[in-house]
């Protein structure tokens, strides 16, 4: 997946720079093995990419660089306004994917491919 690829399934990150994109990307491609993922390989890869910057974006906007903004009790993306209830925030704080739209959809899509706990 390339940044224009990205962009151009997720056009809420239109207005992001390139490299930022690109940096992601990099981060995120170790923990796809595109046999694994197969047809789910794009949509994962760039629905983790999405949440990372969502995370990432609301960790800089905080006041101090070292904390997290907290949870985030509504979003909006593309033009729809998310919101989330008690319940959700308190699985967001188990399974932090579960703090954007993106890492909840990344979720979704991983469990279809069947990633699941190892057994060492």
């Amino acid at each position: 997946m390339t940044p224009a690829d990205f962009m151009s399934a997720f056009p809420a990150f239109r207005d992001e720079q390139v490299p930022t994109i690109q940096r992601h990307l990099d981060a995120a491609a170790p923990f796809f093995d595109v046999d694994r993922w197969g047809a789910f390989y794009a949509r994962g890869l760039g629905y983790f990419v999405a949440h990372s910057m969502v995370v990432e974006k609301a960790a800089g906007e905080s006041k101090n660089e070292t904390t997290t903004k907290g949870d985030v009790v509504s979003e909006e993306v593309g033009g729809m306004v998310w919101s989330r209830s008690a319940d959700m925030l308190k699985a967001a704080s188990r399974d932090p994917f579960l703090r954007t739209t993106y890492g909840q959809e990344y979720r979704r899509i991983a469990r279809l491919v069947g990633l699941g706990g190892a057994v060492v």
